[in-house]
């Protein structure tokens, strides 16, 4: 079934006919968790090789997360452990009235893994997660609606049609606002860069004082009419031309990788790149040294460039950087669990 999924996945973001992936199931079920016993680990290595199989369903994962189209979770029964844990990486979860939700590895000694402790945490919050992955307490489709684990409860007769009727709505909605909507985040980390760059541009024509240390090169130049003034004669560095053309350049560049690496990692490139870039510049600029020959804003862009390489370090130990399958943008159809395709 993982197989199933990832190719799902590749297809989804990979073909602008697509418009959106709809994971459903039949029978009594939607999932009713992995079968440990037919698994059995009866030593180290071979629990090795489970645990990397298994990373394939936290990979999976951040791709649902990191293509720019919809994914819509249908429960139309139960839906216990690795089932709750891929609903939680899910855009839309919708249930059916006779659906039911629960983690039950707690019984068996383990812990909820593939999202479902911190993804399940960050929908419910704390309070409910506690509840079901701690207590291993089962929560009925109000329940689930209640405390925000679905978004929709379907009466059990006509659940099928009524989840391709929201699907199709949501699928006339335009596909770039769609995209853009789900990954804010890094989408953030890049206006963050352009919106810098520009506010540099304020600090050129104001001529504020943030320009850099007395030079004779060619492009350098005075700011005798600014409101922190050079000397008349007198050129400097001119470090906030600098600023605003390396921060476009490098929210050209965020832009460009927004397909192809992981969610977060967008941010994290930020976080290192213009904590590089301010780095840099503060050796030509007129600040104080505060401590070890460093200023203020470089002691600043050190911490900001170890929280930078701090999260890409992670993620690269957790399935690296790139965004498995390459990613993709625009377009969808609708695809159940079974490899089959339809156009919404």
């Amino acid at each position: 079934m993982t197989d199933v999924l990832w190719t799902a996945a590749r297809m989804l973001a990979s073909q602008d006919d697509l418009r959106a992936l709809v994971i459903k199931a039949r029978g009594r079920y939607f999932t009713a968790g992995i079968d440990l016993a037919a698994r059995p680990v009866r030593n180290k290595a071979e629990g090795q090789v489970l645990r990397r199989q298994y990373r394939q369903h936290h990979l999976l994962y951040d791709e649902f997360e990191s293509i720019e189209k919809p994914i819509v979770l249908a429960a139309q029964g139960p839906c216990l452990g690795a089932g709750l844990d891929m609903a939680c990486s899910c855009d839309i979860r919708l249930a059916s009235a006779g659906a039911r939700f629960q983690l039950p590895e707690l019984s068996l000694g383990v812990i909820a893994g593939s999202g479902g402790t911190s993804r399940l945490t960050r929908l419910v919050g704390p309070h409910w997660a506690k509840w079901l992955a701690m207590a291993s307490r089962s929560v009925d489709a109000q329940q689930a609606l209640m405390m925000g684990l679905v978004h929709e409860v379907l009466p059990q007769d006509g659940f099928e049609a009524a989840v391709d009727k929201i699907v199709s709505e949501i699928v006339m909605l335009p596909r770039e606002a769609l995209g853009v909507a789900k990954l804010t985040v890094d989408m953030c980390a890049t206006v963050l860069a352009l919106g810098y760059g520009i506010g540099r541009i304020g600090c050129q024509v104001s001529g504020d004082g943030d320009y850099g240390i007395r030079s004779s090169l060619p492009w350098a130049m005075g700011y005798p009419h600014g409101t922190v003034p050079t000397p008349p004669g007198v050129t400097v560095q001119p470090t906030p031309i600098y600023e605003t053309v390396t921060m476009c350049l490098l929210a050209y560049v965020l832009w460009q990788l927004r397909d192809r690496v992981r969610p977060g990692a967008i941010l994290g490139l930020y976080l290192v790149f213009s904590g590089l870039e301010r780095l840099l510049v503060e050796f030509i600029r007129r600040n104080k040294e505060v401590l070890f020959g460093l200023t203020a804003p470089q002691l600043e862009s050190i911490v900001l460039m170890a929280i930078g390489i701090a999260m890409l370090s992670v993620m690269a130990l957790k399935g690296g950087i790139a965004r498995p399958g390459g990613g993709g943008r625009g377009g969808v159809a609708r695809k159940g669990v079974r490899p089959r395709v339809s156009t919404a």
